[in-house]
């Protein structure tokens, strides 16, 4: 398109939100990752100037940031020359720092199961490129979830009342390895 913009003002912005991952090919499974921050966060990177090819350069520096797995969307902005008008470009892309990530499928729901009925659960891990990887000195926990009925008294009215807490109970714990 002939010459490039050279020394045009580029503002960039990332804004990252927490995602529960989902991939082609992999739509039976569900896969978690570590709780990150759950809000996300948006931010203002440093202006960058484009250089003699038109391009400009953005440190994400993402290092202490990302401790779950998020989607990172990065907005760019390129003004022309003196002007107040500009071209946008966005782009997004998973982030974490794990190196794989376990999805689980079920044959059935987990939310109820009876007593002494069964379910079967098949692991895998997936490395950044989707390729199944083994995955090994994991740890299995099996919780139970208990409604607890608590008495609390409301603060302004005085009067009290009967509350259902969700209370996570632990009830064992195995080594787990996934190939």
């Amino acid at each position: 398109f002939g010459t490039p913009a050279q020394n045009r003002l580029v503002e960039g912005q990332i804004t990252m939100r927490p995602i529960l991952p989902s991939f082609a090919g992999y739509s039976d499974y569900s896969f978690r990752s570590k709780q990150g921050d759950r809000d996300g966060f948006r931010e203002q990177l440093e202006d960058k100037r484009t250089d003699a090819e038109g391009n400009a350069n953005f440190e994400l520096n993402l290092a202490n940031r990302t401790n779950g797995t998020y989607q990172l969307q990065f907005l760019a902005k390129a003004y022309e020359q003196d002007s107040g008008r500009n071209v946008a470009a966005q782009a997004s892309i998973l982030v974490s720092p794990e190196d794989f990530l376990v999805g689980m499928k079920t044959d059935g729901s987990l939310s109820y199961i009876k007593r002494d009925a069964s379910r079967n659960i098949n692991l895998i891990a997936l490395n950044p490129n989707l390729d199944k990887v083994a995955a090994n000195g994991l740890k299995l926990r099996y919780q139970e979830k208990k409604y607890l009925s608590v008495l609390t008294k409301d603060t302004y009215s005085g009067l009290y009342n009967y509350v259902s807490k969700l209370r996570m109970d632990e009830v064992s714990t195995a080594p787990l390895n996934i190939s």
